[in-house]
Formats: C-alpha cells, structure tokens, sequence
C-alpha cells in the first residue's frame, strides 16, 4: 500500500470537525456475492485523522466500495448516533470507545468474534495487545475492533528550554516543584495546564495515584476500596502541591487543555504539558507540527520529547494507562454487513492499522512499526520507540466506567486545586459519592 503520509489536520484524541452531514446517511446498500456488485457505506466516526483520505485509500482497493464519510463534533456524534441507530438509518459502521459508550451502543451492534475468527483465524486475538480487544468487548461479545492505541500519564516537555534553563527532567513531585522555582524565576510557566477540563485533571491524578498504588485506585473505582487509602490521600496531597508550590501557573482553571494550555505550550510559554501518546503525532513529526501552526500565531520552534509524569515522593512514576483508544463497530441493522465488515476488517486489520502507523499514530496492531522518518529531531526515534512498547504493556485503564463516579472525582479535584477543601476531605466526600454508585 502507499505510504503517502496524509496531512493530520486535528489532535488525536480530539473531536474533528465533521466532514458531512449525518441527517439523511443511512446504512448502506444490499451487499452482494459477486465482487463486482457496487456497495456505498456510511462510515460515521468523531476521532480519526483525514477519514476521507483513509476512506480514499481503502476504495482505491476496492473499485465496488464507495465510502460515505461523516465526522461531526463529538456531542453532535452522541446526539445524533443513537436514534439513526434505533430507527434503522444509522452507518454501517460507527466508532464507539472503551466503558460508558460501549455499554449504551454495544447493544445495536454485531457480535465481530466469529467474523473476526472467519476471516482470520481461531487465533486472531494475538494480533492485538489483550487490552486492545478486551477494552471492546462486553462479557464475550466483541462489540468493537481496534482503532488506535492510547496511553496517558506523559509529560511533554520543550527540550530546547530545558537546555536554555539547564534543569533536569523531574521524576517526583518534590523535584518538580524545584524545577519549577528555575522555570518561574526565568519568565516561564512551568507546567501549562487547562485544569478548567476535568479530564485532563483526572489525568494527572491518575497517574500519581498509580504511582502511589495502582491497585487501590483501581479498587477504589470498582466501589471494592475506599478512596480514603493513605495512597489515595498521597496522590491528591500531590495534586495539592501542583497548584500551592508553582508547578501550574495561576489561573489554570480558567483555561482549556485545548485549545488554551496547548497553545501557550506549543508558543514557548511553557516548558512542559501533561497529555498522552496521542500528542507525538502533533509535536514530533514534522507534518503535524506543521498542522498545529495554522492556530499558533509564534513559530513553533521548539524540539518536544517526552518522560513519565512525575510521581508521588519516594515512588516511581507510571507506566502509561489507557489502552485501545477506540474501535470500529458493526450497525446489527445495516444492509450491508459482508461490506461493511470488510471495511472494519481493513481498518483494524494489518493494512489499515499500517497506514495509522505510516502516520506516526500508534497502531493496535502488534509488529507495525511507526514511520519515523519524519521527525523533527533523531531524538524522537527512542522516545517514539519506547512510547510503542510502554503502549504494550499497559496494565491499568485510563476510562472511568461510571459516568457519576467521574463527575465526582473531577468535582474533589477542582475543589483541592480552587483550595477549597483538603485532600483528605475532598476524598471523603468522594467516598461518600462512590457509595452511592450503582456498578453493574
């Protein structure tokens, strides 16, 4: 296949600007035998980059195919997917992401294990990372195969201010803080922040939780521990700190991740961001830097490397947490299931999972490697590689399961960062939310 890299216009990860309109695209034509029988398919997503570049790219291979694309805004995506599901008029196939989303949309959708096994074999699950499938899946049902791979739990950090500044890379909230007086006396925000969005605040806790003890917060999520554990109280002391002892800038919680806290980091105001892999697209390879220019007015000079964020005092820091970012779906009223599981085959099969990695986006897909020979600088080889391994490997999740369980652990963070309330009252008023939680 060609290796052409497509433009990357959006930040992965993000909401994309949509690229046709929903109302009126509806599941596609009768699919036929013969391989010579036109078939059009409506494909709705809200997180790829250039869909109808890939949508191009697979008719390319398959003359009969016409891909009707449609990307709104992700609200849009939620308001709208679910009654052209339920009526009958929704895409062939559609994107649904690990927890909440897959538990209300898995329902309208097929089962893709025995396709999945038809087309590849009893054995195909080993062409994924156990995440990558189990994070799609509800009980047996394979409701989804991979798009992506996605980790969290990353500081980005502009490499040519750390050399003007002659600091180090910290590893534990106390070493960050004293970083950040070198920072701050220099005329640099230190870690630029959006605390106004509580994903990313839930983020930045999660992996000091993780570093603190990975176990307990996960317990404590499954309602099976008590998010007053001593290395919960840690984790948010040092949440505490980021905002009392400089590390993130006043007014952080006025401003977005994206596009405010990004933008004055890509703009050298900032040293460093806390975000995950799917920033290496944007910031080390030299045609997403160049697509991040259109909205930052300064030129993007810096080179951007990455490290774990740091940790809790005395610990070590995070591996990466997430998992699969998200996956391709098969609409159970779609007319055309044998086409529209071909195309989901592709995408999340080896030639559509080495086309995201000839993008430098991370591939579900194990044995892909990501082209790299566009980076900005050959520092980026070994930070990419070893970001693809860490993604491998990933053990916790980055999805909250309980949409009122991560309603309230961004209220206790908001609370601690505003000052509030303390970290071990905003935990306790926590606790008392999750004891209220209804877990299936």
């Amino acid at each position: 296949m060609s290796k052409t890299r497509t433009s990357l216009k959006a930040l992965a990860g993000l909401t994309l600007l949509s690229t046709a309109v929903l109302a009126g695209c509806s599941a596609g034509t009768e699919a036929s035998n013969d391989d010579n029988e036109k078939v059009t398919l409506t494909w709705w997503s809200w997180d790829i980059a250039d869909p109808k570049a890939v949508a191009s790219q697979y008719e390319e291979a398959h003359p009969n195919v016409t891909i009707e694309v449609s990307q709104p805004q992700y609200n849009d995506y939620l308001t709208t997917l679910r009654p052209a599901l339920t009526s009958g008029e929704g895409p062939d196939v559609f994107q649904v992401a690990p927890g909440t989303l897959l538990a209300n949309y898995g329902p309208l959708a097929d089962d893709l294990a025995p396709l999945a096994e038809s087309a590849w074999g009893a054995d195909w699950r080993d062409n994924y990372s156990e995440v990558a499938v189990s994070q799609l899946s509800d009980g047996d049902k394979v409701v989804a195969l991979p798009n992506y791979m996605s980790g969290a739990g990353l500081m980005y950090y502009n490499a040519s201010l750390v050399e003007e500044l002659g600091i180090e890379i910290p590893t534990t909230v106390s070493e960050f803080v004293d970083a950040c007086s070198t920072v701050t006396a220099a005329g640099y925000d230190c870690l630029a922040h959006g605390a106004k969005d509580a994903w990313v605040n839930t983020d930045v806790f999660q992996a000091l939780a993780i570093s603190a003890d990975g176990d307990a917060l996960q317990a404590a999520i499954a309602g099976e521990g008590e998010w007053t554990d001593p290395a919960l109280v840690k984790a948010m002391t040092a949440w505490q700190r980021l905002f009392t002892d400089g590390v993130i800038p006043s007014g952080a919680s006025a401003l977005s991740e994206y596009p405010d806290a990004n933008t004055n980091w890509l703009s050298n105001k900032a040293v460093f961001i806390a975000l995950g892999t799917w920033n290496t697209p944007y910031t080390q390879i030299a045609s997403g830097v160049e697509s991040q220019q259109e909205a930052v007015t300064t030129p993007i000079d810096g080179v951007f490397l990455s490290a774990p964020f740091p940790a809790v005092d005395g610990n070590e820091p995070a591996g990466l947490f997430g998992g699969v970012a998200n996956g391709w779906a098969l609409n159970s009223a779609s007319a055309s299931k044998d086409a529209a599981f071909e195309f989901i085959s592709w995408l999340s099969g080896k030639d559509g999972q080495q086309y995201l990695a000839d993008n430098a986006i991370f591939p579900a897909y194990l044995g892909l490697s990501i082209d790299t020979s566009d980076v900005v600088d050959p520092r980026q080889l070994d930070d990419i590689a070893n970001q693809q391994t860490l993604l491998s490997e990933i053990t916790y999740p980055r999805e909250i399961p309980y949409p009122d369980l991560a309603t309230a652990i961004g209220q206790a963070l908001s609370e601690v960062a505003a000052g509030t309330a303390t970290p071990a009252a905003a935990l306790e008023t926590l606790q008392a939310a999750s004891e209220s939680i209804a877990r299936g």
